[in-house]
């Protein structure tokens, strides 16, 4: 049976910058709004938040990343032409991050981050997708055409462990799962394409 997804929060494309370039090539380091490329008209994307005030947290990383849905077409819903639903799997499956520092070296990951990038549980038939199978739990969103729907956010430091400031390579991917017009329960696996920004941190003392 299928769990209902937490708390998210939507706002209009105009309020966030949904037109910066949707190629996965390095975005530049600053505070804002990151997209990957479209497939099929939808793209994910991070709002990349500086925080203040966080002396008392563990290492200090000043940073807080939104994770983003957004769909640029008003034809390709499976709820009404400009409303798409999708499932989205426990957070494990959902994200895959890498974060290396200016040399390309990885970034060592907390216990929450080395339980990111797990596969999606799918049908030993390829042919026949992914099925939702009875207790195997996924979260809903619907995303209403030209809006950009938001994702709980969460904080660098809770996945990797940041000692030092400096340039840093952050790869975000996001996975999701469209419903089959014909079967609910039998899905498609989407793969968005990725999310390559240059982070700089400094961390606060």
């Amino acid at each position: 049976m299928l769990g209902l997804f937490f708390a998210t929060w939507v706002v209009s494309a105009q309020n966030v910058t949904a037109d910066k370039p949707t190629n996965s090539a390095v975005q530049p380091a600053s505070e804002g709004t990151y997209w990957g490329a479209e497939t099929n008209g939808v793209k994910a994307g991070l709002y990349i938040e500086k925080l203040q005030g966080l002396a008392g947290l563990t290492n200090r990383v000043p940073l807080q990343c939104h994770p983003l849905l957004y769909n640029s077409v008003t034809n390709n819903g499976n709820l009404a032409p400009g409303m798409l639903m999708l499932y989205l799997p426990e957070i494990e499956s959902r994200y895959r991050l890498e974060f290396t520092d200016e040399k390309g070296n990885a970034v060592k990951k907390t216990t929450k981050g080395k339980a990111l990038g797990k596969p999606v549980p799918q049908s030993s038939n390829p042919a026949t997708g992914v099925k939702i199978n009875t207790g195997w739990r996924a979260g809903k969103c619907i995303i209403v055409a030209k809006e950009v729907y938001g994702l709980p956010e969460f904080m660098l430091q809770d996945y990797f462990k940041i000692n030092d400031s400096g340039t840093y390579h952050l790869h975000f991917e996001m996975s999701a799962l469209k419903p089959s017009p014909n079967d609910a329960d039998k899905v498609e696996l989407i793969r968005f394409p990725p999310v390559d920004v240059e982070v700089q941190i400094s961390l606060n003392k």
